[in-house]
């Protein structure tokens, strides 16, 4: 499909082209993604409420096809813009893409993540690895 292609495509040569078809048919992109993310106070009201924020990559490309270099990069990056949100809060890594491997475990540990989300479904136990956890979606009534 389209999607999968342009998820697994190089980067640098997928976002020129993302980025001529987005001013094209939906316009600054500025603009649009400030009506669609949560906005500081948005965040800010979520963390008062008790909920838990956390990143889901810098540029959400697979952290399990990148060099040592590029996810440290990735992870640190994405660690510095939520902690510009959230302060010192604890930070926690949806894997984008669900892609991960040893490396990445690694330095999330080495960046003082706290845990690490994948995208399989199972029930999480106390001898899951912290940056393994599995979860469900909000689709998915019946695995509960």
């Amino acid at each position: 499909s389209l999607k999968w292609m342009l998820d697994v495509v190089d980067a640098d040569i997928v976002n020129p082209i993302l980025d001529e078809l987005f001013l094209a048919h939906i316009g600054d992109e500025e603009a649009v993604f400030g009506t669609i993310h949560l906005s500081r106070s948005e965040i800010e009201y979520l963390l008062d409420q008790g909920m838990v924020v956390g990143v889901h990559g810098y540029s959400h490309r697979k952290l399990g096809l990148m060099s040592f270099k590029e996810q440290e990069g990735e992870i640190m990056k994405s660690a510095a813009g939520i902690r510009e949100l959230i302060g010192a809060c604890p930070l926690h890594m949806s894997y984008p893409l669900g892609s991960y491997n040893p490396l990445t475990t690694r330095l999330l540990e080495k960046h003082n993540y706290c845990t690490g989300l994948t995208t399989r479904k199972h029930r999480n136990l106390e001898t899951t690895p912290r940056y393994e956890l599995g979860r469900f979606d909000c689709i998915d009534r019946d695995a509960f």
